[in-house]
C-alpha cells in the first residue's frame, strides 16, 4: 500500500465559489477513485488543497500527475511519498473536510497550518509524522 499527501494552492481557474468548485472536484474524484482501488481525503482551508491518496503505487502516482495537470491547482508539492501496511481510510474512496478556524486550532496544534503553508511555499521540508497525524485526527472525527 502506497500513500501520498500533497499540498497545492487553487488557481484562479478554480471556481470562485468555492463549495460548488469543491462539489465538482467530489463528483469527479469519488466514482473515479472507487473505480482504480484509490481511498484518501481532502481537506480544504480558503484556497488551500491538502489531500492524502493511498493504495496502488502506480496507480496513486498515475492519478497524481493527472491532477498536477489539472489547471485548478497551482504550487503543488508533495509532503508526504510512503509504503504503508495498510489503508488509513478503507471505507472512503474521498473523504472530504473543509477545514473551519475551530479545526485550524486543532490542526495548530500538531503542526501551525500557518507554518506548514509557509514550509511549502519555501521548499522546506514539513514533518511526515506530522502530515498523517492531522489526516488521523480528522479520520477518527469523522467516524
Amino acid at each position: 500500500m502506497f500513500q501520498l499527501v500533497y499540498l497545492s494552492f487553487a488557481s484562479p481557474k478554480f471556481n470562485n465559489q468555492e463549495d460548488k468548485g469543491l462539489q465538482e472536484i467530489l463528483n469527479v474524484a469519488n466514482p473515479n477513485n472507487e473505480s482504480i482501488g484509490v481511498t484518501g481525503m481532502l481537506l480544504y482551508k480558503g484556497g488551500v488543497f491538502m489531500q492524502l491518496l493511498e493504495g496502488n503505487k502506480n496507480v496513486v502516482l498515475n492519478l497524481f500527475g493527472r491532477i498536477g495537470t489539472d489547471l485548478r491547482h497551482e504550487g503543488i508539492k508533495i509532503l508526504v511519498k510512503q509504503e504503508v501496511e495498510g489503508r488509513l481510510f478503507t471505507d472512503w474512496t474521498m473523504g472530504y473536510r473543509k477545514i473551519d478556524n475551530v479545526e485550524i486550532e486543532a490542526i495548530s496544534q500538531i503542526l501551525p497550518w500557518q507554518e506548514i503553508l509557509q514550509m511549502t511555499l519555501n521548499r522546506e521540508c514539513v514533518s511526515q509524522e506530522k502530515i498523517m497525524e492531522i489526516f488521523k485526527k480528522f479520520r477518527w472525527e469523522l467516524k
